[in-house]
Parts: C-alpha cells; sequence; structure tokens
C-alpha cells in the first residue's frame, strides 16, 4: 500500500518516531482505541462552515459547482 502512495520505504518508521502512530501488537493491546463523539457545538459549527462553503461555491461557479 505505501508503494501506492509513492511514500517512502520507511514511512511507518518515520511516523512511528514521530509518535503519529504506534504498533498495536508490541503495545500488547487487543481493543482499539476510544474515539470520542463530536460535541454538539462542533456539529454545529461544522454545519455553519458547510453551508458557508457551500453557498460560496455556488457564488463563484454556479451550476458547475453542484457537480463538484
Amino acid at each position: 500500500m505505501i508503494s501506492g502512495l509513492h511514500a517512502p520505504a520507511d514511512a511507518l518508521a518515520q511516523l512511528a518516531s514521530v509518535g503519529l502512530i504506534a504498533d498495536a501488537a508490541a503495545s500488547g493491546s487487543s481493543t482499539a482505541p476510544e474515539y470520542l463523539a463530536p460535541s454538539a457545538e462542533a456539529a454545529t459549527r461544522y454545519s455553519v462552515l458547510y453551508a458557508l462553503m457551500c453557498d460560496a461555491v455556488r457564488e463563484h461557479l454556479g451550476l458547475r459547482g453542484y457537480f463538484m
């Protein structure tokens, strides 16, 4: 998969060295990490941003913007 992304051969080692990923097998953890659900405020902010971006695309691209 990494070669398909044209990433360097040591891409996973680089990500692990800066703490962005961890080897689950090495840590002994067999459970998936817990993810927090977004807050109501974050969901509202996303909805507002989505509407603003749609309006901006529609304003600048017109009908072509719907196909983007």
